[in-house]
């Protein structure tokens, strides 16, 4: 049960960092372009 907890926590965690990795490429571009 607690591993699969943390399992679970650390796709949610990835999945942030990539999304915020997303929101910084976007801006990047974005500023890039404007």
């Amino acid at each position: 049960m607690a591993r699969r907890y943390s399992y679970d926590l650390r796709i949610k965690l990835f999945k942030a960092v990539d999304d915020g990795l997303s929101i910084v490429k976007a801006c990047k571009i974005f500023n890039y372009k404007s």
